[in-house]
């Protein structure tokens, strides 16, 4: 049975946290401005790390990872298309989602393409919550804490009519501020792709394998 799957982009596809830190350090050398030299150089313990430090400053530093030359200039991680290329070769269907203006989706369209990720369903750009968007995925990619736990338990996502009584489940890079999620039921972590993608093989459907507990007839 065919599956639709949620993907992340930022820290999901590509590296953004040392690309925001970049862009932090290039606006400490050009103000001579200490707190954001401060976040250029602090480890990002929490998801709201970036945001505490600067405050409202951090949609500025959003704002310029997501000019579409730095977009295109981005460098996948390895293994993401090959991974994703599977998933969508079983008849899966993919869902590219990303917490980015929507000014800045042409050219997060051209980056998917150039690179070969597999442009299945669509490509969503959104400022806002992810959840309207994604209500009929299964499975999501994402490394965000408050969003991977939300797919996977707030029963308000949750449509018996779409998705049938399979659980859902969520995926993900390991970062610093997501560790606490490392022992969450339904939830997997891995420090990269190729691990990732093994665990996608165990804990789902996505590469033509019925994972244990999951009756293939739902």
């Amino acid at each position: 049975m065919s599956a639709k799957v949620a993907v992340d982009i930022d820290d999901s596809l590509y590296d953004f946290n040392s690309l925001a830190q970049e862009m932090m350090s290039k606006v400490a050398i050009e103000r001579g401005d200490k707190i954001f030299q401060s976040g250029a150089y602090s480890t990002w313990n929490e998801w709201r790390t970036p945001s505490d430090l600067l405050d409202e400053e951090w949609q500025t530093i959003i704002d310029m990872c997501h000019r579409p030359h730095v977009i295109r200039s981005q460098t996948p991680f390895k293994n993401s298309v090959a991974t994703l290329q599977k998933i969508f070769d079983m008849g899966n269907d993919i869902v590219y989602i990303s917490n980015r203006s929507e000014s800045a989706y042409n050219a997060t369209y051209e980056w998917l393409v150039n690179h070969g990720f597999p442009m299945a369903k669509s490509l969503i750009c959104t400022t806002g919550e992810k959840s309207q968007h994604i209500v009929d995925c299964q499975y999501i990619i994402d490394d965000r804490p408050k969003t991977l736990v939300e797919f996977v338990y707030n029963y308000n996502w949750k449509y018996d009519d779409v998705i049938g009584m399979r659980p859902r489940v969520g995926f993900g890079l390991f970062c610093e501020y997501n560790r606490a999620l490392t022992d969450v039921p339904g939830i997997y972590l891995a420090p990269n792709w190729t691990l990732l993608e093994k665990y996608i093989e165990e804990k789902s459907d996505l590469l033509g394998r019925t994972p244990a507990g999951i009756n293939s007839s739902n």
